[in-house]
């Protein structure tokens, strides 16, 4: 499995205007204007982790939603799976071929202790696998997945689920204008 890791407060990512009519709607509905910027930079992220894998640029990437919302590719690609989650300015992509994943950060408020954002991530990345929601399936149930938890550091917590053994789970930071990202540094 992979796991990009990007930085949605970087200068030069791409504005909505590249991307298809359904996310320009989605990215226009957001009250204020740092939120929408994060969410826009989010689906360039995962685009441009896509791209990687499929040789495509960022915006030929097309995706359509499952029946729970999950985004899918809309051409089927060799059985990449992948999975996006974004909290504050810190986005994750997980990336599998022939598994379903599911992926979940989160910013450590405060408000809990870390316990609590530890298990929240792998709860929330373990039904992202699944595709049914946060409501769909009762912990335990279901077929196996396996979850693993990353190591962000103090400020976030994030997990990654698969329907397979996880593995080795290999990390890279993806920086716009998405040309080159920074390969080879393992940060789990």
């Amino acid at each position: 499995m992979h796991v990009w890791r990007a930085d949605l407060d970087r200068p030069r990512w791409p504005g909505a205007e590249g991307l298809p009519e359904d996310e320009r709607r989605r990215a226009e509905a957001f009250l204020r204007p740092l939120p929408q910027k994060r969410w826009i930079a989010a689906r360039w992220a995962l685009r441009a982790a896509l791209g990687r894998y499929l040789g495509q640029p960022p915006a030929a990437i097309r995706l359509v939603a499952g029946e729970h919302g999950k985004p899918r590719l809309e051409r089927l690609a060799g059985g990449l799976a992948f999975n996006l989650s974004h909290s504050d300015r810190l986005a994750l992509i997980a990336v599998a071929a022939g598994h379903e994943v599911g992926v979940d950060v989160e910013r450590v408020a405060g408000k809990h202790p870390q316990g609590f954002y530890e298990r929240w991530t792998e709860h929330e990345a373990r039904v992202k696998c699944l595709g049914v929601g946060l409501t769909g399936v009762a912990p335990g149930a279901g077929p196996e997945i396996e979850v693993r938890r990353l190591d962000l550091g103090a400020e976030f917590a994030a997990s990654v689920a698969a329907a397979s053994a996880v593995g080795a789970v290999r990390g890279w930071t993806l920086d716009p204008p998405h040309r080159r990202p920074v390969l080879g540094v393992s940060y789990f």
